[in-house]
């Protein structure tokens, strides 16, 4: 016994370290459409929208670099253009600069909570998820109907409906982070939108140390049942 309680406690450091922050990379996106989309309406913000009204719904990205695959991502910068022509250039990473803590987590809660269930392709729920996060970014009240951010999908009373279901999912949320979020940040000039883009959290592989108390209790095992035979 304790043989094994030294083992578990030799193993413990490795099971629970955290990787450290990943440095940005530079890339260059490419706009390739819209998966879905509602026009949107904006009432009062913390900033001037570039477009009012505007399309939301998640982007269809690019980066001409090859470093990311195709992927979806979703605004985070209504006062910028989006850039739907040639390339820009862009830094990925685990944040923005502009971005408060505060704001990261109601994010973060947003796509755990609900970004698995959304159906990009699907107008309604597209539109309504890019004004949650709309919301979430800017304001902390989870309502898209009141506060300093307010936004209302035209002509779809659904999309309104699919973005307060989302954010009231994010505000009661508790449980375990279900998605990796890479944040892009434009870097050229003129400034583009910023965006983010998220996957599923990957397994924690197992520990090769793992493997080894694995084996060891294996064989721990195996010779009691001997002993006892």
């Amino acid at each position: 016994m304790k043989i094994l309680k030294i083992l578990a406690l030799s193993l413990a450091p490795a099971a629970m370290a955290l990787p450290a922050a990943a440095t940005p990379v530079s890339v260059e996106l490419e706009f390739d459409g819209l998966t879905a989309w509602r026009s949107v309406d904006f009432g009062p913000t913390p900033v001037t929208p570039y477009f009012d009204p505007a399309a939301a719904g998640g982007l269809r990205m690019s980066d001409t670099t090859g470093t990311l695959e195709d992927f979806v991502a979703w605004c985070l910068d209504i006062a910028a253009p989006l850039g739907t022509s040639n390339s820009h250039d862009y830094d990925a990473g685990d944040s923005l600069t502009t971005l408060t803590q505060a704001a990261l987590g109601r994010i973060q809660s947003l796509f755990d909570s609900s970004y698995g269930g959304v159906d990009v392709s699907n107008s309604d729920q597209s539109a309504g998820f890019q004004m949650a996060l709309w919301d979430a970014l800017y304001d902390d009240d989870y309502d898209i109907g009141s506060g300093i951010f307010q936004v209302s999908a035209t002509g779809s009373n659904n999309a309104n409906g699919f973005a307060g279901s989302y954010l009231n999912a994010a505000a009661g949320y508790a449980g375990p982070q279900a998605f990796d979020l890479t944040f892009l940040e434009s870097t050229g000039s003129p400034h583009k939108q910023n965006l983010v883009t998220a996957d599923p959290v990957a397994p924690v592989p197992l520990p090769a140390a793992a493997w080894l108390l694995g084996l060891a209790l294996g064989g721990l095992g195996l010779a009691g049942t001997r002993r006892r035979g």
